[in-house]
């Protein structure tokens, strides 16, 4: 590898991973393949800021060296800011201005304390409502955007949860 080449990868994949992008630009180097990772926050294909790190070895494929760095970013990502909690929905207030879509939520670690749905597609409806809607802060000063809403069966009934970096204070016993 040259530092012409350096520059410019033979190729740059982006795998989501909680609220990051994790960035793997590769290189193919006599018949084996090396990569460098990042992560960051960003969308599509475009990472905002991003905290680089390096992957060790070399690969014989391209999809290998794509998973080591995957590996690697999530790895870091968890270390950097830590795990991900499950938060039930407890509470709902939409805002006042229409022009706000946001929606302001409560959420408890118990699932006995959760709102709760007699179907499961109204349960799966409000989960729809509510993707990308609520922001949660983030130790590091940011907002977290709440995805990936999900049912679960709780004693004959239907309650929604995110998984998301909440703190013991974001959820309610």
């Amino acid at each position: 590898m040259t530092a012409e080449t350096e520059s410019r990868p033979d190729w740059v994949e982006y795998t989501p991973y909680r609220n990051f992008l994790i960035e793997s630009s590769g290189y193919k180097v006599s018949g084996q393949f090396k990569v460098v990772g990042a992560y960051g926050r960003g969308h599509a294909s475009c990472l905002d800021t991003k905290l680089g790190f390096g992957v060790m070895g070399k690969f014989d494929t391209k999809e290998s060296a794509v998973e080591a760095a995957v590996r690697e970013g999530q790895r870091r990502i968890d270390t950097d800011f830590g795990p991900w909690t499950k938060g039930y929905l407890q509470g709902l207030k939409f805002r006042e201005n229409p022009a706000d879509s946001r929606i302001d939520a409560w959420f408890t670690s118990n699932a006995d304390h959760a709102v709760s749905y007699e179907t499961k597609e109204e349960a799966e409806s409000t989960c729809l409502n509510l993707e990308g809607r609520i922001h949660v802060p983030t130790s590091d000063g940011l907002a977290h955007v709440c995805t990936g809403f999900k049912t679960e069966r709780r004693a004959g009934r239907f309650v929604v949860f995110c998984e998301a970096p909440f703190t013991p204070n974001d959820l309610a016993a």
